[in-house]
């Protein structure tokens, strides 16, 4: 068990982040009540002692550090004031410590010259004690860690806000849990919500986290279906800001999916916050994680928002002149002479695979007004809903809904 130095004018401390674990914490930071915060290694251990050096840092060393700026050594050896602290822990005794001038550490005390943070830039770090992968093994249940970017030393969130995020979050996965169990319902049933529910576990800073577990454990029948919405969640959130890479997993024509994560960029833009979170379950090696700045959400928000207000779909029968299964691209050409390109998706996937160039089929299309490369500039992209050979007469196009 770590213990940390206690009634010392170290001040009482708290871990914050873990690098480096081998059943306890070897190499981490931890933060006073003044938010003062210590770099950390473990030096010695023996059967009756444990030597550890804290290095007091400046915010904006650890900033670096994060972002993979300096190494850990460098760090170690520019503190505040020049100097750090060795910290002997005896059981039952109070910690003993003395200074040292940081300049002056032994190197074979310190991580290696150029070991660095090797996620910089990449993911966010959180709390040893909010590792997913670590508690999703110990408690045999999906792990979801979500984070908001706020502007907040204390690490505080409004309530207010943090309940319309989770709120819209849990409706967001509830709705892509009913898309994986193939059902068709027009609201999600509750026996579907009783399988993606999700229950907050506590806070940690990050620079404000919350860690999600699943109700249902690994062993549980309904786990497959919330790890496949989580999932899929993920992959949404992490998509480039881009129409194209949005629409490769937000199918425009799944509306009540696309307004859910519509209303769920919207209360996180809301709120002016970048959004990250991690997944990790006991079926699976490592963990998913997908970041976003605050830039990322607003782009993303006006793209779902153009794709919600501007998706028709077109029944159409033509001639199919192309097709790709391996890129999942079509192009039908219509009795009328209009020529529709695009995107096959999933639903249409099983009849594309049995299609014929050169025959002729009835295709529902979802027409999308997407921005373009170009500011203000929208152009239409269209994805395949369904193909159905067709047997009559060739007939117009005409839209079904918009």
């Amino acid at each position: 068990m770590l213990h940390l130095p206690d009634f010392t004018f170290l001040g009482k401390l708290t871990t914050q982040e873990v690098f480096e674990f081998y059943d306890i914490p070897l190499l981490f930071t931890c933060t006073n009540e003044a938010n003062q915060v210590y770099i950390v290694v473990s030096v010695e251990e023996t059967s009756t002692e444990h030597k550890w050096l804290y290095s007091p840092i400046s915010s904006d060393a650890i900033e670096k550090l994060r972002k993979g700026f300096v190494d850990f050594k460098e760090t170690f050896k520019n503190t505040v004031n020049g100097f750090s602290f060795v910290v002997t822990n005896i059981p039952e005794k109070k910690s003993e410590i003395q200074p040292i001038f940081s300049l002056e550490i032994p190197d074979d005390w310190l991580p290696l010259q150029g070991e660095r943070i090797e996620n910089a830039g990449n993911e966010k770090t959180v709390p040893y004690y909010a590792e997913p992968k670590y508690i999703a093994d110990s408690t045999q249940r999906g792990i979801l860690n979500v984070m908001l970017d706020v502007n907040d030393e204390k690490h505080e969130a409004s309530a207010r806000y943090l309940g319309r995020i989770i709120n819209d979050l849990q409706d967001f996965i509830d709705e892509l849990g009913l898309k994986h169990s193939g059902q068709k319902h027009k609201n999600v049933p509750k026996y579907i919500k009783n399988q993606t529910e999700l229950n907050v576990a506590f806070s940690f800073p990050s620079s404000f986290g919350l860690q999600l577990r699943s109700v249902a454990h690994y062993l549980d029948p309904s786990f497959t279906l919330i790890e496949e919405a989580i999932l899929s969640f993920v992959k949404i959130v992490n998509a480039k800001p881009d129409s194209d890479s949005l629409e490769t997993y937000l199918n425009p024509s799944e509306s009540r999916i696309v307004s859910r994560f519509s209303k769920f960029l919207g209360t996180v833009d809301s709120f002016g916050v970048g959004f990250s979170c991690q997944y990790a379950s006991p079926k699976r090696v490592g963990k998913v994680v997908a970041n976003n700045s605050r830039r990322d959400i607003v782009e993303k928000l006006a793209i779902v928002k153009s794709i919600e207000s501007a998706t028709v779909n077109i029944s159409t029968n033509g001639i199919l002149t192309g097709l790709n299964i391996r890129t999942r691209r079509f192009e039908i050409v219509s009795s009328s002479g209009s020529i529709y390109s695009g995107h096959i998706l999933d639903e249409a996937f099983e009849s594309a695979l049995q299609a014929k160039i050169g025959s002729r089929y009835s295709a529902t299309l979802a027409q999308v007004k997407s921005i373009g490369t170009g500011p203000g500039h929208m152009r239409d992209k269209f994805f395949l809903v369904s193909l159905v050979l067709d047997t009559v007469s060739p007939g117009n196009d005409s839209m079904l809904n918009s």
